[in-house]
């Protein structure tokens, strides 16, 4: 096996709790000694993903990184229902009344159907991303893992085959496997950094791009059962860096829920209330007063739509009208203490919070991206 960085899993892998858990301090954290995650050769994920029947024949339109795709994509095989504009509920589970659970998910639900096996590393990254793969005894599990890399190939403005290659690979796991990666695709981050570390003794990790004066932080996760934010952070990976833009990104504050498919931290508690109080709420505050953003951008899910006030209007109607989510509403009354209220409070700075949708289609995370990126640049 070859270790190599999963940008994303790395500070929600198993395989992370208990490492260092007693040092949260915001330092720079050498490549050699960052926490890793074992990921197969790349013939190995290939092994796996021809499990299935590939496909005859597919037809989609080329874009760029920027630029929204459309285009509804002509499959056959396994891929035939899935589309830039559409995702079946069998790859991402809607929410119902079915999958909640009032001590666990009681606002969002279960996106997938049992938990992977831990030493399935593909297979644990795409639950990661919210895909419902099930797990290795399943007898549909490998059609459900192909399925979802289609997804996310077309996240990525890539032919969707449902099979590794090194775009896909390079796309997931920010891992050169020595063949190019694909137009507009970055490979690493500039700067990596442990911020914290859970109450189940996950890292909390920090990643930059760019060194410009406007400085913007991005928190992909904070209930560990609203996953599409992540997805929006690995497609906004391959437009960065951008010019005069220092843009710091938090994949999760929440490792311990997202591992567990939770809403809530280890404790219990609302990750989102009360802050800072839990470790991972002082984790990101700390580290949030340290970089000193002039924007925030905080991920959620289920709702479709933008909040902001004061200063954060302008932002939230510049990402309103690019992610074409409904708003810009008020984002919460900060008499109830959320995430965003103290950091803004003591560095003046303004925030902006972004309901996904609950079931987010490959367009989703084109137009998220997109906004992401409009507001963070000051445009």
């Amino acid at each position: 096996m070859r270790l190599l960085r999963l940008t994303l899993a790395v500070a929600l892998c198993a395989s992370c709790a208990g490492s260092d858990a007693t040092s949260p301090s915001s330092t720079l954290v050498p490549t050699a000694s960052m926490p890793t995650l074992t990921v197969p050769p790349l013939t190995v994920l290939e092994t796996v993903a021809s499990t299935v029947a590939p496909v005859d024949a597919v037809t989609t339109t080329e874009v760029s990184a920027n630029v929204v795709m459309s285009t509804v994509v002509t499959q056959l095989g396994p891929w035939a229902d899935i589309t830039t504009g559409s995702v079946p509920a069998d790859v991402l589970v809607p929410t119902s009344p079915e999958t909640l659970n009032p001590q666990s998910n009681p606002i969002n639900g279960r996106r997938g159907a049992g938990r992977p096996d831990p030493s399935d590393d593909l297979a644990v990254t795409l639950d990661l991303l919210g895909f419902a793969v099930g797990t290795a005894t399943d007898p549909v599990h490998q059609r459900a893992v192909s399925r979802s890399m289609a997804v996310l190939q077309l996240d990525a403005g890539l032919v969707p085959t449902g099979q590794m290659d090194d775009s896909l690979y390079a796309y997931m796991f920010g891992a050169d496997v020595g063949a190019p990666a694909g137009p507009g695709l970055r490979v690493g981050a500039d700067e990596y950094r442990q911020i914290g570390v859970s109450a189940g003794g996950r890292s909390i990790v920090a990643e930059r791009y760019g060194s410009g004066s406007r400085v913007v932080l991005v928190v992909g996760q904070t209930h560990g059962d609203e996953e599409a934010g992540l997805r929006v952070l690995l497609r906004a990976r391959t437009m960065l860096p951008l010019d005069n833009v220092t843009m710091w990104i938090v994949p999760t504050m929440n490792p311990d829920g997202g591992a567990k498919d939770s809403r809530f931290l280890a404790d219990g508690s609302d990750p989102n209330r009360r802050a800072p109080s839990a470790p991972e709420q002082v984790a990101v505050y700390d580290f949030a007063i340290e970089v000193r953003p002039q924007l925030t951008v905080w991920y959620h899910q289920n709702y479709a739509w933008v909040g902001g006030s004061g200063a954060s209007i302008v932002p939230a109607q510049e990402y309103q009208t690019v992610s074409q989510l409904e708003g810009p509403k008020r984002s919460g009354d900060c008499a109830k203490e959320f995430m965003w209220c103290p950091i803004d409070e003591v560095l003046g700075s303004s925030s902006i919070l972004v309901e996904l949708p609950d079931v987010a289609t490959p367009d989703d995370v084109h137009r998220n991206a997109d906004a992401l990126i409009a507001v963070a640049s000051g445009a």
